[in-house]
């Protein structure tokens, strides 16, 4: 039934209210899970040149500076192989930004609480990334250790190791758990670093947007960018600290040990060890993903009204 406020004008009972919230809810979910898988995968796709260079550079398989890795790597293996590992991520990337952008987006929308219009604090996109980052984080670990084993396989040609083989190998040397190998590890990188990926990216979307005027492309890819330069220049010894535990599957090494192993003083330089081309690579990708979200997401909300 129609009720009449104290100025005569109309409005719904308010049960009909909240079912109209919850199907915006919805939609708004729905919306964000969508544009985040596709921005995830064409940044995928774009960063994973640099992400086999860092890879290797970390491991310390090819010996040499950043263009000895790319000279070799492109003469000896062909320039296709420098997507060597991308299947696995890329068919877990619409499941894991599944994930970050549904659990960024319900989790934010918690702390906003009664006004969910206003724009994103720093500290509720803060905490809201550390919960995403969290929950992404068992689907991280599985297809960061299959690309991980496919980026080091120096092999060429019908020798190369296929993702499935690779998978096959996990499995006959350590059973299904050997796929969460290195679970907290992903964990300790990820809570903080996709929390701070989304905290500086709206930080920035506001500082760039003081008007009324609609954000312009190039501040999404400014403002993407530079958070995921953020985000990875902080995080990067915690991302070398996994990888190292995630390559040494046969080996159980504890989180904890592995640091130590690390921080001692003939080995600190490890820590950095391939952030140059993580860094090149943060800021293409990032600005990317953000970039075709915010659009995905605008032209989605756009039709769905």
């Amino acid at each position: 039934p129609l009720k009449m406020d104290c100025q005569g004008v109309e409005f719904v009972d308010s049960m009909d209210c909240v079912e109209s919230e919850r199907q915006h809810i919805l939609k708004t979910t729905l919306v964000d899970i969508f544009s985040g898988s596709i921005a995830g995968m064409c940044g995928l796709l774009v960063g994973s040149p640099f992400d086999l260079i860092k890879v290797r550079l970390q491991q310390n398989v090819i010996k040499g500076s950043i263009t000895e890795v790319i000279r070799q790597t492109a003469s000896k293996e062909g320039l296709r192989s420098f997507w060597k590992g991308v299947v696995p991520p890329l068919c877990n990337e619409g499941v894991l930004n599944m994930v970050y952008f549904g659990v960024f987006s319900m989790f934010s929308r918690y702390l906003r609480g009664s006004n969910p219009s206003h724009d994103f604090r720093p500290t509720e996109a803060l905490m809201a990334g550390g919960a995403a980052g969290f929950c992404g984080s068992f689907f991280v670990t599985v297809s960061d250790l299959i690309k991980i084993h496919s980026q080091l396989d120096l092999n060429v040609g019908g020798n190369r190791r296929k993702p499935q083989v690779v998978m096959q190998n996990i499995y006959r040397s350590r059973g299904l758990r050997g796929f969460s190998h290195g679970w907290s590890a992903v964990a300790c990188r990820d809570v903080p670093g996709v929390g701070i990926y989304f905290g500086c990216y709206y930080f920035l979307r506001h500082c760039l947007h003081k008007d009324d005027k609609p954000i312009t492309f190039f501040h999404q890819f400014v403002a993407g960018g530079a958070a995921g330069l953020l985000s990875w220049g902080l995080v990067y010894p915690f991302d070398v600290v996994k990888t190292n535990i995630q390559s040494n599957l046969g080996h159980k090494t504890g989180y904890l040990q592995t640091w130590r192993y690390f921080l001692q003083s003939q080995n600190r330089h490890l820590l950095w060890r391939g952030l140059t081309p993580c860094l090149f690579r943060s800021v293409p990708v990032n600005g990317i993903v953000f970039l075709v979200y915010e659009n995905i997401s605008a032209v989605s909300h756009h039709y769905l009204e």
